[in-house]
């Protein structure tokens, strides 16, 4: 039992250890065009988002966008190319969090405008209701007085 435990654990360790390989062989194969492509995809990302931040709600997330991108531009112009992929995750998981914020003030701004008309559509009932109400008893008075 202890020597299938111990076959197991080499195997997951070998394992691992090919997985990292891999991992490592693909970041080596990405080079300083790739990350310019990706560079350029964020920064037209970030020009959207602000675009889309009518309300200025998630300027401070946008310009922490900025600046890691930046710290990744740094990062390849030292040839530190293997330091540039984590970021960019970050970058990623920050702009799906901007959006997720930027659509979230949209409905809500949408729906203080939608109860804003609501209540000035009630008022306008309201008064309507109270016009029809005089007139009709302005009618039943001159029906009463034979007119």
């Amino acid at each position: 039992m202890k020597r299938g435990r111990a076959i197991r654990s080499s195997f997951l360790c070998g394992l691992w250890v090919l997985v990292m390989l891999v991992g490592t062989a693909t970041a080596a194969d990405k080079n300083a065009k790739y990350f310019q492509e990706k560079f350029d995809h964020w920064s037209k990302v970030i020009a959207d988002l602000k675009e889309a931040d009518v309300s200025d709600g998630a300027t401070s997330e946008i310009e922490m966008i900025r600046t890691w991108l930046g710290q990744s531009q740094a990062y390849l112009a030292s040839e530190r190319l293997t330091d540039i992929e984590p970021v960019l995750k970050k970058i990623e998981a920050q702009a799906e969090y901007i959006r997720a914020k930027v659509n979230r003030m949209a409905a809500e701004d949408a729906a203080d405008e939608a109860e804003a008309l609501a209540s000035s559509s009630q008022e306008q009932a309201q008064k309507a209701k109270q016009a029809a109400d005089q007139a009709e008893a302005h009618m039943k008075q001159l029906e009463a007085q034979g007119l």
